[in-house]
């Protein structure tokens, strides 16, 4: 406890952690509320999209440097 400081401000690494669970948990909610309203019309087929791209939307906010490393090699091989 000899390095702990009380009241020190928050790191870069601490806001960009909070931002992408924020992000994380809105999705949830957006694509639970999505599912609730299409099961209540037994519409499996739009279920299983809005599962699919909540899933999409979901892995490109947490690996965001990953996909941008996958758009960048594209554009170097085009």
């Amino acid at each position: 406890m000899e390095h702990f400081i009380i009241g020190a401000l928050p790191t870069l690494s601490s806001i960009q952690h909070w931002v992408l669970t924020v992000f994380t948990q809105a999705i949830v909610i957006l694509v639970a509320w999505q599912v609730i309203k299409n099961f209540a019309k037994m519409s499996i087929g739009k279920i299983v999209v809005v599962l699919i791209a909540g899933g999409a939307v979901g892995f490109a906010i947490t690996n965001f440097t990953l996909i941008t490393g996958w758009v960048t090699s594209i554009f170097k091989m085009l």
